[in-house]
């Protein structure tokens, strides 16, 4: 994913806004996008968590909406991630009343 800043009449400010992205990117890693709403497999959720604690972190993303319903506990988040969803009308994970959905702990 490409970010593109305009602003051509305040360089100082498109200057900062460019490092202050880059300070972001770093923070969080790698970018993983969940591309289904299939509990696993590629392009999942549960992939993407996998994935995100075998590499060091980063920042999971949704392009896909519906409802992810899991057929078991999402992996534990060991560590720094940052899921940015949709939103409630786009995107719903549900653990069907027997699943735990997610593990948060702090360090």
């Amino acid at each position: 994913m490409k970010t593109r800043i305009v602003c051509p009449s305040k360089p100082l400010i498109c200057a900062a806004a460019l490092l202050t992205l880059a300070a972001v990117q770093d923070a969080f890693g790698a970018a993983y996008v969940v591309t289904t709403i299939s509990d696993s497999g590629s392009g999942s959720l549960r992939q993407s968590l996998l994935d995100a604690n075998a590499l060091g972190g980063g920042t999971i993303t949704f392009s896909a909406t519906g409802t992810i319903s899991l057929l078991s506990p999402l992996p534990e988040n060991t560590t720094s991630v940052a899921i940015v969803g949709p939103g409630t009308n786009s995107l719903t994970v549900s653990g069907n009343g027997t699943n735990r959905v997610f593990t948060i702990s702090s360090n």
